[in-house]
């Protein structure tokens, strides 16, 4: 039986995978079919800058995962963004977290916001 790789092996798989759909043009909103869709472009959805959003995922678990390039969006447009996504599928904001990501980032400048949705 094979363990699982490290949590520092999984983040940089994920910013593989990131780096590679960037470079595909795949990356923006990937919802979770089996779950409440919310609908629209992910500027829309967040209310943020447009081409200040790198991807943006709805889990399972009413959680949303937003890349976003921090210098293109300022603390103040930032705030309203849990209540706006949250509001897409009908709920109010549970918490949320702005992470920097580590590094090697994939796009320089790049942050990620986890949002949990009630």
């Amino acid at each position: 039986m094979s363990r699982p790789p490290p949590p520092a092996a999984r983040a940089a798989a994920r910013a593989a995978a990131l780096a590679l759909a960037l470079a595909s043009g795949a990356a923006g909103l990937a919802p979770d079919p089996a779950r409440a869709q919310a609908s629209g472009s992910a500027e829309e959805l967040t209310g943020l800058p447009p081409g200040s959003v790198v991807a943006l995922h709805m889990g399972g678990d009413r959680t949303f995962t937003l890349y976003f390039i921090a210098d293109r969006v300022g603390m103040m447009q930032r705030a309203p963004v849990p209540a706006r996504l949250c509001a897409a599928i009908g709920t109010r904001p549970a918490g949320a977290e702005t992470l920097r990501m580590e590094e090697p980032n994939p796009v320089p400048g790049m942050m990620r916001m986890e949002v949990r949705c009630r």
